[in-house]
């Protein structure tokens, strides 16, 4: 390329203001730093599942979808709002998209502490997680940023696992609250304290991380001290007007999902664990504390065996997805297929509805608690490993359309998961525990197990006969 004295661009290979060429110790805070937002941002998912009771008594809520919808609103939430954080991240930089996300997350997540009625509350736990997903949103894009591909494993894995553990520990703190102070704001306050401390962290040691944000504004800068109008970014001169830029991050997702059947059917499998995991999350202190007559703290540590699942789940389900993927490639005389990364899950799909059975007939029965959270810990891993393939998988097929492809199948999950909590305490008073369980099961094998194998089987064909998908391999 020819040298264009108007360019703007980084000053070398080690220009210190790109955040790639910065201290390992400081790309190790934002890591730690944004990994501690998503777990604050799925903290709150779950973190009043073991205080419903007070809450109900507080606003007199009668019904199930009432108290379900506590939960569920917050989650819905996590369907849109990465479609909104996502273009606007491009056009004002991720740290400040992840600021005033926080700030939502914060102003709302404390006023469901003072909602006058039941309405308001929901309200309120909409638009906190609304804010919280903002975290979610641009993490991914952030370390991205940050890190170089061959250094970006370890602190990926970082940021994976702080949000698996959010809606774990959120409601066992929730638990041990509701014991022994028997008020549930207290879980609202010392929340919103944890959010409150991630601000005044962010403020002095995270900085823009968006590569062309921070050309755009060195470009600005000099314009002004050369007096030089011709001065720009690459990216200026290319640039995207921000209907074009939201157009790609709320429309394609959508045109994605409508029109590719392999998408739909890899996120639909992904949105079942999805619903029927917070299903269970918000059954927990329920059946621990009937079947087992366990107090509210005791009963929320039962969420560990959850925890422990997805993260034995997310590690297995992430070494093997890369191993079988170079194993399956080696065999097939070095010809790399996408459907190779669906390797694993023709095995842990199997996991999700022996688990279920195993935890809603053991509590049905009243058996050792141990073996109910066995069953929790089998779900888990299945889910967990399950999800890191069908990424995977979707990573390799769309490439350059990654991210919308990943944003359809965060808008299926999140929305399935908003359904479940609404139902799922009538469908367990009318089947009981073994029966609910038996039909949430039911549906785990019917649309998990067939997918890995048929994906395997008629994978290529959809995606040479896709528009979107990549075409590499495909005959």
């Amino acid at each position: 390329m020819p040298y264009d004295p108007t360019l703007v661009t980084w000053d070398g290979d080690n220009d210190p203001e790109n955040p790639r060429n910065w201290p390992s110790r400081k790309k190790w805070i934002v890591t730690v730093l944004i990994s501690l937002s998503t777990f604050a941002s799925n903290f709150g998912i779950a973190n009043m599942a073991p205080a419903l009771g007070l809450i109900s008594q507080d606003y007199h809520m009668t019904t199930s979808v009432e108290r379900g919808l506590v939960i569920a609103l917050y989650v819905l939430a996590f369907a849109v709002a990465p479609l909104v954080y996502a273009p606007f991240s491009e056009i004002f930089g991720r740290k400040t998209v992840l600021m005033f996300g926080l700030c939502l997350y914060l102003a709302f997540n404390t006023a469901c502490a003072f909602a006058p009625s039941y309405e308001v509350l929901a309200v309120f736990r909409f638009f906190a997680g609304f804010g919280a997903s903002a975290p979610l949103a641009v993490g991914g894009g952030l370390l991205t940023d940050v890190w170089p591909p061959e250094q970006r494993a370890t602190a990926m894995a970082v940021f994976s696992l702080a949000p698996q553990m959010g809606p774990v520990l959120g409601p066992i703190m929730g638990g041990w609250i509701t014991e022994l102070l028997v008020a549930w704001k207290d879980i609202v306050y010392i929340s919103s304290g944890l959010i409150a401390a991630l601000l005044i962290a962010f403020i002095p040691f995270v900085k823009e991380t968006y590569g062309p944000f921070i050309l755009a504004r060195r470009a600005a800068r000099r314009r002004k001290e050369e007096s030089n109008p011709e001065l720009s970014t690459v990216f200026e001169r290319k640039a995207e007007t921000l209907r074009i830029k939201l157009v790609k991050g709320m429309v394609v997702p959508f045109v994605l999902l409508f029109r590719e059947p392999l998408l739909q059917i890899l996120v639909l499998y992904v949105g079942v664990l999805f619903a029927v995991f917070y299903l269970q999350k918000t059954t927990i202190p329920a059946v621990y504390g009937t079947v087992y007559k366990e107090k509210p703290g005791i009963a929320s540590l039962h969420y560990l065996a959850i925890g422990l699942g997805l993260m034995i789940g997310g590690v297995i389900g992430g070494r093997r997805t890369d191993m079988e993927f170079r194993r399956l490639t080696v065999k097939n005389m070095g010809n790399a297929v996408p459907e190779f990364k669906l390797s694993i899950m023709r095995v842990f799909s199997f996991f999700p509805p022996v688990g279920l059975m195993l935890y809603s007939w053991s509590a049905d029965q009243a058996l050792p608690w141990a073996v109910s959270d066995l069953g929790l810990f089998i779900y888990a891993i299945g889910m967990s490993a399950s999800v890191i393939s069908a990424q995977a998988y979707l990573v390799e097929c769309y490439a350059l359309l990654a991210a919308p492809a990943l944003l359809a199948s965060v808008f299926v999950r999140s929305t399935m998961g908003f359904s479940a909590p609404l139902f799922g305490e009538a469908m367990y008073d009318a089947l009981g525990l073994g029966g609910g369980g038996s039909m949430m099961a039911g549906i785990c094998f019917a649309v998990g197990v067939p997918t890995p194998f048929l994906l395997f089987r008629f994978g290529p064909m959809l995606r040479a006969r896709s528009t979107y998908a990549n075409h590499k391999h495909a005959d």
